[in-house]
């Protein structure tokens, strides 16, 4: 990323004689004075190189008080003139006019020699206006330059505004490459120097909770594992594994990924994010840890099916049965292949289900995998045309549902022999 786009806001403020109040900011770069916190930011040095700054507020938001600072320093009568003009336009009804926004834009974009972009809307603010209010943020978002980290002041301004910016940014950005977005505040403190505060870690929060959301439901931890990399590498690692086998259907990974998991350092002192994240893990293990590979994949079948994972559910039942078989029938060194089941055990397996009874729902099974696995197979009709099946979850969930029992009939009646367990 190319720099920083500084999105600052802009309200009403705490006036002090029609100006807001000039202020001492204490950065670690050392002690800026500015009447609008933005004017401090930028002698701060703290942020380069900003390529762009974007100014938010409403209509009626004092906008005039941002060319304070510019006064103090140029004494310019255009500046003073243009002030004017912002204040009585600002405290009518109808708030400021396009034509004077864009003139303030040019003046500051001059004065700093960054490219300032405005946006204003209404001051009414509330869940009646959001349909009015949002396509301005929209436009926020297309202004940002590409390749730039974003900078979010949330120092001034009604609180909806940052809320909203806040919002905006998650909304847009979704689906896109990951930027660094930060956050600094100028705390106001009367009489001593105000305190620029850095509060960028509650952005990263917010990510890790929606990223947490996303593996707890869904048991999709890629954006988690990216957010853990430089925090917990080794948790990072097993999130991004486990997240690679529920995506890949890569089932009779699961008992590897077990021993690996298990291994992670438990005891470590880590922030507490990380510890609730660790013991999502921990349960997880809890849940598939089994004696027989078999085992492992039908407690792990199950379980997706618990996250409304039923396409990988029903794959996995599949794999969990087939595995069964080959611990009863054939050796441990056969466990995870194809052509021992197949070549081998197939009959006997079958043979098996008739005399338990359990064939037509365990060829149901088979069956649904079999269409999922090939796009799609057609069935074939009376007259001996193929119609191809509709994708149905509601058709996986029934088949997961009626054969819970009939599985757990073949798992109790075909025991694995010895030799072919895990541990």
């Amino acid at each position: 990323m190319n720099g920083y786009t500084l999105i600052s806001c802009i309200g009403t403020g705490k006036e002090k004689e029609g100006e807001y109040e000039l202020t001492a900011y204490q950065f670690s770069e050392g002690v800026f004075e500015a009447s609008f916190f933005l004017g401090a930011l930028l002698k701060s040095g703290k942020y380069t190189p900003i390529t762009e700054i974007i100014l938010v507020g409403t209509l009626t938001s004092h906008w005039h008080l941002v060319l304070d600072d510019l006064i103090r320093i140029n004494k310019a009568e255009e500046y003073t003139k243009l002030r004017l003009k912002i204040a009585v336009e600002t405290r009518s009804p109808q708030g400021i006019s396009e034509e004077t926004l864009d003139k303030l834009g040019e003046v500051l974009s001059a004065e700093y020699g960054i490219t300032f972009s405005i946006i204003a809307h209404t001051s009414d603010i509330d869940n009646s206006t959001v349909p009015e209010i949002f396509p301005f943020y929209n436009e926020l978002i297309s202004k940002i330059e590409p390749d730039t980290n974003i900078l979010l002041d949330i120092t001034h301004a009604f609180r909806s505004i940052p809320l909203l910016i806040y919002q905006a940014l998650q909304f847009g950005f979704a689906g896109q490459s990951r930027r660094k977005v930060e956050l600094v505040y100028g705390d106001f403190k009367k009489g001593r120097p105000s305190v620029a505060r850095d509060l960028s870690e509650y952005w990263r929060l917010a990510a890790l909770t929606e990223a947490k959301n996303l593996f707890a439901n869904r048991l999709d931890g890629k954006l988690l594992a990216e957010l853990l990399e430089k925090e917990w590498p080794k948790g990072s690692e097993i999130i991004s594994d486990f997240s690679t086998i529920v995506e890949c259907n890569f089932s009779h990974e699961i008992p590897k990924w077990i021993r690996k998991a298990k291994q992670l350092p438990y005891k470590e002192d880590i922030p507490l994010p990380v510890q609730e994240l660790r013991e999502i893990i921990m349960e997880i293990i809890t849940v598939l840890d089994k004696p027989y590979t078999s085992e492992a994949l039908l407690a792990y079948a199950r379980f997706l099916e618990t996250k409304a994972l039923y396409v990988q559910s029903i794959i996995t039942l599949q794999a969990a049965l087939e595995t069964r078989a080959v611990e009863a029938y054939g050796t441990s060194d056969e466990i995870g292949y194809y052509d021992p089941f197949q070549k081998k055990y197939r009959e006997i397996y079958l043979d098996e289900l008739r005399k338990l009874g359990v064939y037509s729902q365990m060829f149901d099974i088979r069956d649904m995998r079999s269409k999922i696995a090939h796009g799609g197979t057609r069935d074939n009709d009376r007259k001996g045309r193929g119609t191809p099946p509709k994708p149905n979850l509601t058709a996986i969930r029934k088949i997961l549902d009626r054969s819970r029992e009939s599985v757990d009939v073949f798992f109790n009646n075909v025991k694995p022999k010895p030799g072919t367990e895990l541990y």
